[in-house]
């Protein structure tokens, strides 16, 4: 899972490093709409780099639902509502029953996790980026490069300056960055409290996705590739 979220955000970084920097050959052409809207690969490039940013967080709700047993459809799993019980009508906001304990025994990583999603509430400094999400996905986010004016109201359009939704981008990978390393050390913090005395350990050495692959020496053939792979799990 932490695989799949470390590549996720770094795809992420990558297209927006691409988008801010590199020229792209437009393989199609877009109907002005009169109103200084930008269109294009490198507009939606951004669009889907911003998108895949706050889905991080949504796998990181996942992947902790999955490390600590909690129960439930594992289809609603989402990183703004995960940390909480479901709030009952007048009463104070309080942790989910699975996730209690690990709050007495001061996993302060979960803390830090709960508190961003806290921010990506309605009246949270990061709701902005969760709105810009939820539009690119089920409705239209369309950008501008002078003013902000849409010729025509839609409410199935978010409209943003392109200097704006730049910066709320790049705020959005550091963001995606700091929750991964909490994600981390939140597991280290509860791999941690599970020793209840000194105990002997060996260090065990992992090798890397790339050396087993070959893929960290260019000059390995495939062939080497495959028997690296089989030496290192035995086969």
């Amino acid at each position: 899972m932490l695989n799949v979220m470390k590549s996720d955000f770094l795809a992420a970084r990558y297209l927006t490093y691409q988008a801010l920097s590199a020229t792209f050959p437009e393989s199609g052409l877009y109907t002005d709409t009169l109103d200084y809207a930008v269109y294009g690969i490198v507009p939606s490039m951004l669009s889907l780099a911003q998108r895949a940013c706050i889905d991080v967080l949504d796998k990181i709700a996942a992947a902790t639902t999955d490390y600590f047993c909690i129960p439930g459809n594992v289809r609603v799993v989402y990183f703004w509502s995960r940390w909480f019980d479901d709030p009952k009508r007048g009463q104070p906001l309080a942790w989910h029953p699975s996730l209690r304990p690990h709050i007495h025994n001061g996993n302060t990583a979960l803390i830090a996790l709960a508190e961003i999603s806290l921010d990506m509430g309605e009246e949270g400094f990061l709701v902005r980026k969760k709105a810009f999400r939820h539009a690119s996905t089920h409705r239209f986010t369309v950008l501008h490069d002078l003013g902000c004016h849409p010729s025509r109201q839609s409410s199935q359009i978010e409209h943003c300056r392109l200097t704006e939704f730049k910066a709320q981008l790049i705020e959005s990978l550091q963001l995606g960055r700091a929750a991964l390393i909490y994600f981390v050390e939140m597991v280290s913090i509860a791999e941690n409290a599970h020793r209840t005395r000194p105990e002997k350990s060996l260090p065990i050495s992992v090798p890397t996705h790339h050396y087993i692959r070959g893929e960290d020496d260019p000059k390995i053939s495939g062939s080497a590739r495959r028997s690296r792979a089989r030496r290192q799990v035995g086969g």
